[in-house]
């Protein structure tokens, strides 16, 4: 798969924008989907030899102030802002100085001794997981360890995109699975737009995009995606259904992510998180 550029993210999210949206009409002889580039170039105030430069990858790199503009011109969400701004400092130009979480080349990453005693702090009422670039999964607690197979004892790979594309246990747990799949492509697209070097990154969506046309078409859809809070379900394989609320907390400025998962005290959930302890306590040593 290519690299992420900042000219082919601009025109994905360009032809995203239907002209209404930003008051200009709609036209029946339009044959371009969304807007213009000359549209794009009024509305963000800058010439439109300008932006057409920028879309094909030849300007300089672009200011603060026009990477502004255009994402307003655009509508990007906040996670959409902060995906162009990295493409604009590091998958274009490479020799710009970044700031030191977008250039970090410990992609691999380590979970500090603290975090892993949060994450046996947090059991066994919460499953908690530590999850890194690439959607790397690093650390879980035991029943995380038990909601989610326990993956890394299982020998399979351990990024969060593969298991879902690859693991059948995995991808039968969700029962919506399209859109946890989905967000989770938009959560390595953004990943690679700040490590655009790391050759297992690159190897990884290779991979995937051979065996997966759903990955094929969500990659191209250039979705970006940052993991927050909300609900998710699971159709556990030995408790049954189950619908869990989770939380993300960003560590090391956005290079690891913890994620917890609650259920509102005296719940059916709640009770079946309890009934899940108690088994994996009975197949499993603790971790």
């Amino acid at each position: 798969m290519r690299q992420p550029s900042l000219g082919g993210y601009l025109r994905s999210r360009r032809s995203a924008v239907a002209p209404e949206q930003v008051g200009f009409p709609r036209e029946k002889s339009r044959r371009v989907t969304g807007l213009r580039r000359e549209e794009v170039a009024v509305l963000a105030g800058v010439s439109a030899d300008y932006y057409t430069r920028l879309e094909q990858d030849r300007a300089v790199a672009p200011s603060m102030q026009v990477l502004h503009a255009i994402a307003k011109a655009l509508q990007l969400s906040g996670v959409e802002r902060e995906h162009l701004f990295a493409l604009a400092t590091t998958g274009v130009h490479h020799a710009m100085a970044a700031t030191p979480w977008l250039r970090d080349s410990t992609v691999e990453g380590e979970v500090r001794p603290s975090m892993l005693r949060v994450l046996d702090a947090l059991d066994p009422a919460s499953p908690a997981f530590v999850i890194g670039a690439r959607t790397r999964l690093l650390a879980y607690n035991a029943l995380g360890a038990a909601l989610h197979g326990d993956p890394l004892t299982r020998h399979v790979r351990n990024e969060m995109v593969w298991l879902l594309f690859k693991d059948r246990e995995t991808r039968a747990l969700y029962p919506d699975w399209a859109d946890v799949a989905r967000d989770t492509v938009g959560s390595l697209r953004r990943d690679a737009a700040r490590h655009p070097d790391d050759p297992v990154l690159t190897e990884l969506v290779n991979e995937l995009a051979e065996s997966s046309a759903d990955f094929r078409r969500w990659w191209s859809e250039q979705h970006v995606a940052r993991k927050g809070p909300g609900l998710k379900r699971f159709a556990h394989p030995v408790v049954g259904d189950l619908t869990l609320h989770y939380e993300t907390l960003s560590v090391d400025d956005d290079a690891q992510r913890l994620i917890v998962y609650t259920a509102p005290a005296g719940s059916p959930a709640e009770e079946t998180l309890q009934l899940l302890g108690t088994w994996w306590a009975t197949v499993r040593r603790p971790l």
